[in-house]
């Protein structure tokens, strides 16, 4: 078979999974080009860039922020990816993120509407039915619900210099993907939430759509409960009999909650517990309490997962974090706010609260310190490669249908 694969990059989170679903198809003797705005991963022999020029790129990005149109510019990039799909004559194709200004979306999905090419959608965030947010949470917003009118986050990625044209956008979304009416489309979530959703929106009024969650996976050879690692990590940073928390976030933006941990430390500032941020940068402001660690590789993160008791996640806004799924992983129960799918997560291996604020953490800390409640430590948590693999089989399944 031959499948085409679009993402923003071939490195960073998403692009990460992209490649590794590449590989996975690849070793099943399929044929796979991985398209994307950027390409940095060199190893990565099957991944190409569809960037028609640097300056063409800016001058896309620069024109997308000025309304926070991201998605409806680059034109030569787009019909360069059409021109190659084409010639690679894909059965399915199977597409990532979308935005970060180096396609445009209405353009993409009008030639798609004309093929027979099966196309799988993993939605990473929401923003592919708003009118500009990847997330809406913090705005308290519902408007992606009805049609997007007046944005209340014009300085939340991705920014606009002047008001968001979020009706205009979120109506030519609309208009592009109920082109694809006549296509088998796939809209594939890590969350159930984010499932959700997407099936609320007018994604959901896709005659042909249908929706699947696929959990996201972690490294498992990296992450896993090493008493070797926590004995180190104690000793090295001479704790004793301490509660250690830890949170960590790249980057540490408004969302992540960092405001809120700062105040956690206030009240924390005993010496039973010490708080660990990791992924830190010096302009990132913290409390003189917090114990500061700056951007930690794999391996380094995996040691700080197993030598803390408690991982805390006061995420205003996120999907399906892998940051929890490798702290359970390692052994280390989270404690997390009522976001996004984290409490597909939490309940699960460790608490949530609904109460977003350092008052609502603190309450829970101190209920489970009083009453001596064990969480569970870890559970079956799927490893990237079991990811890949329901990929796999979803892209499989749908490139035999293409042939029958």
């Amino acid at each position: 078979m031959r499948i085409g694969i679009i993402n923003t990059t071939d490195f960073g989170s998403t692009g990460n999974i992209a490649k590794t679903i590449g590989e996975l198809l690849i070793k099943s003797g399929n044929q796979v080009i991985l398209f994307c705005g950027q390409k940095r991963d060199k190893k990565c022999v099957f991944s190409e860039t569809i960037s028609s020029s640097k300056s063409a790129d800016f001058l896309s990005n620069f024109a997308s922020k000025v309304h926070g149109l991201d998605g409806f510019f680059n034109k030569n990039n787009t019909l360069y990816l059409i021109k190659r799909i084409k010639e690679f004559n894909p059965q399915v194709l199977h597409i990532h993120n979308l935005h970060g200004s180096y396609i445009n979306l209405p353009i993409l999905m009008d030639y798609l509407s004309q093929t027979s090419i099966r196309l799988i959608f993993t939605m990473h965030d929401c923003w592919l039915f708003t009118g500009k947010c990847p997330y809406f949470d913090l705005a308290a917003c519902d408007q992606w619900e009805s049609g997007c009118f007046n944005c209340p986050a014009k300085k939340s990625y991705p920014r606009s210099f002047l008001k968001p044209k979020v009706k205009y956008a979120y109506e030519l979304k609309k208009q592009s993907m109920f082109k694809l009416n006549h296509n088998n489309c796939v809209f594939v979530t890590p969350s159930e939430w984010l499932n959700n959703l997407a099936k609320k929106s007018f994604l959901g009024q896709i005659e042909t759509a249908s929706f699947v969650v696929i959990n996201n996976g972690i490294d498992k050879t990296v992450f896993f409960k090493d008493c070797d690692k926590r004995i180190t990590f104690r000793n090295e940073n001479k704790i004793n009999s301490e509660i250690v928390f830890l949170a960590v976030a790249n980057p540490w933006s408004e969302r992540k909650g960092l405001s809120i941990l700062n105040e956690v430390s206030l009240m924390l500032v005993d010496k039973k517990h010490i708080l660990y941020i990791a992924g830190l940068k010096e302009k990132d402001k913290t409390h003189n309490s917090i114990r500061r660690i700056g951007i930690v590789d794999k391996n380094e993160l995996s040691k700080l997962y197993n030598g803390c008791d408690y991982f805390l996640n006061p995420s205003f806004e996120d999907n399906y974090p892998t940051t929890l799924l490798e702290s359970i992983a390692c052994g280390t129960p989270v404690i997390s706010f009522d976001t996004g799918g984290c409490k597909e997560i939490a309940a699960q291996y460790g608490a949530v609260t609904g109460e977003k604020t350092a008052k609502g953490l603190l309450e829970v800390i101190d209920k489970l310190e009083r009453k001596k409640i064990l969480l569970k430590e870890n559970g079956h948590i799927s490893s990237t490669e079991e990811c890949a693999i329901k990929y796999v089989e979803l892209i499989m399944s749908m490139g035999e249908e293409y042939d029958n």
